[in-house]
């Protein structure tokens, strides 16, 4: 079981507000790919599409979701505090599309792929420096250590895997019922539900967070 107190120092608010900055680019970079998005972001950006709003915003319903999900798994009603990493980082995801990216998507591959690269990089480091913060993590690891927990499993990139597959199916349930498509479900978003897992786990004993 991972156990975590929140401890107010400025390493840590540096670790959390830098964890929310780079998790939320990587985030951005990755559709603006088109290469495939991550897995939970797969939602987001086929319900933007789906339902015609901003990813910011389509991005804090998935996660409210969530949230949602895993106080109801784990009984814990103080998890609803992690909506405030919710409405924090999906409005700096809002900023980086709307603001930076202007909403644009990659239409070349070669051109794609240095934001892909990003993405599958910063994604998992964003999320794995707000655990290390001490702070509420963001419901995906909060999640993650709930299903931990509940299943008595040990290993973090497993169980990481396996929501992460769970987010590109849903992906692609929205994206068919938008156009038919897979919408941003790619062969990049494969790799993330393969990858993401060992890269978080990585990082968070390079952090000191896990052995």
């Amino acid at each position: 079981m991972i156990k975590r107190e929140m401890n107010i120092t400025p390493k840590n608010v540096t670790f959390y507000f830098l964890g929310v900055f780079i998790l939320s680019l990587g985030a951005v970079a990755a559709i603006v790919s088109n290469l495939g998005a991550g897995p939970w972001d797969t939602v987001s950006e086929n319900f933007r599409m789906f339902a015609g709003i901003p990813l910011g915003v389509a991005s804090a319903i998935v996660m409210s979701s969530l949230i949602l999900l895993t106080v109801i798994l784990t009984k814990r009603l103080e998890l609803f505090v992690l909506a405030i990493n919710t409405i924090l980082v999906s409005s700096v995801i809002y900023f980086w599309d709307v603001f930076v990216f202007n909403e644009y998507r990659m239409t070349v591959f070669i051109d794609g792929l240095p934001y892909f690269i990003v993405g599958l990089l910063a994604i998992p480091l964003g999320l794995a420096l707000i655990v290390a913060s001490h702070f509420p993590a963001m419901v995906f690891d909060e999640l993650t250590f709930a299903l931990m927990n509940l299943f008595k499993v040990k290993s973090v990139a497993k169980v990481r895997i396996g929501l992460e597959a769970a987010g590109v199916t849903f992906g692609i349930i929205l994206g068919l019922l938008h156009d038919s498509t897979l919408g941003a479900v790619g062969i990049g978003s494969i790799l993330m539900v393969l990858l993401i897992g060992p890269i978080f786990s990585t990082y968070l004993r390079l952090l000191g967070v896990t052995k």
